[in-house]
């Protein structure tokens, strides 16, 4: 057998295995990007105005920009939208345990603002703590809850008493990754019974939120299926060449 002959199994082998590790970096390089842009972000959205009783403007600051609408609800839960004049969340200057926050525009007892925020298709949102506040500068016990846009998955309500001058921290239990997260809240009785005049005697302001790609069934990368594949490849054609150079001794 000629030299050229003996060694072309070898080159072949060898260009096997190259391509093997050229396809294995390539997979590597995808896996990276796309873990990346996986990578969770945090922000928080703030309520600002310049004329009190406004639909507040919003300003996200570190995380990205969610779609916002919001409405007032007879109750908890997927209850009956109230509609009317200003049936929604406005905001109000300095007057929520001495902060500006944005209140439920209605007066009557047992209704709930409702605040909904989605984040960009292929994102997961996830929120995790507000400010609570009294109206006017007073203190009032505060229940909240957050609902999917469909109303199927929700937290447990909780309440909080916002004091006169500061703000009472609402912590959101875990209420999953989703697209869409309906925050919901009201003046209630420090057992969570709603009394006084309904969201319009409580405010809200800086949502902390979370937001990540949502997450997908593992993809199937093509031959080599993986790096543990291309060690495999490597360590056959380690073993070839030892018996080639056997024969040819």
């Amino acid at each position: 057998m000629s030299l050229p002959a003996t060694l072309r199994p070898l080159r072949a082998s060898y260009l096997r295995s190259t391509n093997r590790l050229r396809t294995a970096l390539v997979s590597a390089a995808v896996l990276a990007a796309t873990s990346t842009s996986l990578g969770a972000q945090a922000g928080t959205v703030s309520f600002t105005g310049d004329v009190a009783g406004q639909v507040p403007t919003l300003t996200f600051g570190g995380g990205p920009t969610l779609l916002y609408s919001s409405q007032i609800l007879s109750g908890f839960g997927n209850t009956s939208v109230v509609t009317g004049v200003n049936a929604d969340v406005r905001w109000w200057n300095g007057q929520y345990s001495n902060q500006d926050m944005a209140f439920g525009n209605s007066a009557t007892t047992g209704h709930v603002a409702e605040i909904r925020l989605e984040a960009a298709a292929g994102f997961d949102l996830f929120l995790q703590q507000a400010l609570f506040g009294g109206y006017p500068n007073t203190s009032r016990f505060v229940s909240y809850q957050l609902f999917s846009d469909d109303y199927t998955q929700s937290t447990a309500l909780a309440t909080v008493l916002a004091g006169a001058t500061t703000p009472g921290v609402g912590m959101f239990d875990t209420n999953g990754w989703g697209n869409v997260i309906r925050l919901q809240f009201t003046q209630t009785t420090d057992e969570g019974v709603a009394v006084g005049r309904g969201p319009y005697d409580v405010g809200i302001q800086d949502i902390a939120y979370v937001v990540r790609g949502t997450i997908e069934p593992p993809v199937q990368v093509s031959e080599p299926s993986g790096l543990a594949l291309l060690a495999a490849g490597l360590g056959l054609g380690v073993v070839g060449m030892r018996r080639r150079r056997v024969r040819i001794a």
